[in-house]
């Protein structure tokens, strides 16, 4: 079942989200922070930006993909010793908190859980099967994906979808 009135977000310094509404073509958006501003900054940065795209969507739940160490990557294992995963940590948090202040129901979803060991290629392979769709960016990419992803049936290629579902 494609969701509906559902917000799906890939989180990080470039913050994607598709807004679901029942159809197989979400309304998708993103907001790049400069790397450039202080910590504190890109908080601010972020959370505004996260609230703005909480009132333009208006979701009844929002799916953020949570953080996570993969003992077996090294790209992993450097963003943790450079700090990036404690502040990615530190951005859920935030847009956790934001969301739930405004009464809007919040799951947390590693990339683990919900696309498993795909690539990025395979990813955008599988939402261009799906929807016949390529996005602008990885990481909106990414969200549509988890979007997808919440039913099996449609994320494993076992359903077939046709442009009339627009």
């Amino acid at each position: 079942m494609i969701l509906n009135n559902v917000l799906t977000v890939d989180t990080g310094l470039t913050t994607a989200w598709a807004r679901w509404s029942g159809t197989m073509f979400p309304e998708v958006g993103q907001f790049v922070c400069s790397k450039r501003l202080t910590q504190m900054e890109r908080i601010t940065f972020m959370i505004r930006s996260f609230e703005a795209t909480l009132y333009h969507c208006n979701p009844i739940k929002v799916i953020l993909e949570m953080v996570e160490l993969w003992e077996g990557s090294d790209k992993s294992r450097m963003s943790a010793v450079r700090g990036d995963t404690f502040n990615l940590a530190l951005l859920i948090g935030a847009y956790t908190a934001t969301a739930i202040s405004r009464g809007i129901d919040v799951e947390l979803l590693t990339a683990r859980e919900w696309k498993g060991q795909l690539s990025k290629e395979a990813t955008a392979w599988r939402v261009k099967q799906i929807n016949g769709e390529v996005y602008r960016s990885e990481h909106i990419t990414d969200a549509v994906a988890m979007g997808f992803s919440r039913d099996k049936e449609i994320w494993h290629l076992k359903t077939t979808v046709t442009s009339s579902s627009r």
